[in-house]
């Protein structure tokens, strides 16, 4: 399970944690309010909110769920799985050690491993940096058209990596960590890779080489289709026409108000480009040759192209009349039912409405 951001967290939670999706979205409301309604500062290029109530939550349900650790802080397990050294056939000698290089065989029973893609300072503008919970180190069979990414699973605390993974620019503080005796800072892994499921794609190839040419599923989810009108060019202020007189018209012909909207719109469009991940599910879907294979993606293609990163508007939410986050909540929740109620849309489907996409997905599964 590979995720970015707030992906990163959602595969953390389900994946390394086994929490429930009932848990996870219980946990996204009751943090959502300590983290987004609160601000840390209003000028602009500073941080806008505190980190620390998302380290609260996450180390408070590490140790709830810790089994390993009489009275766990949460504060000190570790992301990657324990894993075992494995030397020879006698499994009784087997035992954790931190200086031998973890044994990881595809083939072998397994819980579901997950992968935070987060950035940092590596001299890499366009590769992730990986924070697995696996280890994985390449080998020779893997396909040189792959990306080889860093190797190895980080020894990170589960808390930290959730950080590192959301680290969003200008929304959190980036967090800092000591990987093998390197002082490393990490970012949201968007500013590298917004969409996950190319990492995914590379990191099935290098570990199943000549044991499956393709995944028997590869869902992926995003976060709403992004307002395409913000296609890198200005629109006409106070009209569509030229000749309009309105006296926006007038001004948007005064040449350096169209250089200004001109550069305006590529900024938005460079932010769009920030959040979204279509570019990467059109490269998917022609690798798959098509989602009737083994790709298929889910995203909400209308209804959330405005919304703020960290939109947390209070309102009506489930029959309670001002609930912290309740109209943001309520938004998502109706554009979801209704996308996945809807027909097939040929200009942003390829194959099959996204209710039939989501059946054929959970068969899969």
């Amino acid at each position: 399970m590979y995720g970015t951001s707030t992906g990163g967290l959602i595969a953390t939670m389900l994946g390394r944690l086994r929490m429930t999706v009932t848990e996870c979205l219980e946990l996204y409301r009751s943090v959502g309010d300590d983290l987004f309604g609160k601000r840390r500062s209003r000028l602009p290029l500073m941080t806008k909110y505190y980190h620390e109530p998302l380290e609260k939550a996450v180390q408070d349900i590490v140790g709830s769920r810790c089994h390993e650790h009489e009275n766990c802080d949460g504060k000190d397990d570790l992301h990657p799985w324990g894993m075992y050294m494995d030397d020879d056939d006698d499994d009784k000698d087997d035992d954790k050690d931190s200086e031998t290089i973890p044994f990881f065989d595809v083939d072998e029973p397994r819980v579901c491993q997950t992968c935070c893609l987060t950035a940092t300072h590596d001299e890499q503008i366009s590769e992730a940096y990986l924070l697995r919970s696996y280890p994985h180190y390449y080998t020779d069979d893997a396909p040189n058209w792959i990306t080889r990414y860093n190797e190895g699973a980080d020894a990170l605390p589960i808390w930290k990596v959730t950080r590192a993974t959301t680290a969003a620019p200008f929304y959190f503080e980036m967090v800092r960590a000591d990987v093998d005796g390197v002082a490393k800072s990490f970012k949201d892994g968007g500013i590298r890779e917004n969409n996950p499921s190319g990492a995914a794609l590379s990191e099935f190839h290098a570990l199943y080489e000549g044991k499956a040419p393709s995944p028997a599923l590869l869902l992926s989810v995003g976060t709403g289709r992004p307002d395409q009108s913000q296609d890198g060019f200005a629109g006409v202020m106070g009209g569509s026409s030229t000749t309009t007189s309105t006296p926006g018209a007038i001004l948007a012909r005064l040449p350096f108000i169209t250089k200004f909207m001109e550069k305006r719109a590529v900024v938005q469009n460079l932010l769009i480009k920030y959040t979204e991940g279509e570019k990467q599910h059109h490269q998917m879907r022609e690798h798959a040759r098509g989602e009737h294979t083994w790709y298929k993606r889910l995203n909400v293609s209308r209804g959330l192209e405005n919304m703020p990163l960290d939109d947390w508007v209070a309102g009506p939410w489930h029959g309670k009349a001002e609930v912290p986050g309740g109209a943001t909540l309520e938004r998502m929740e109706e554009v979801t039912s209704a996308y996945l109620e809807r027909g097939f849309e040929p200009a942003v489907d390829s194959y099959a409405p996204p209710g039939i996409m989501l059946g054929q997905a959970a068969e899969k599964l």
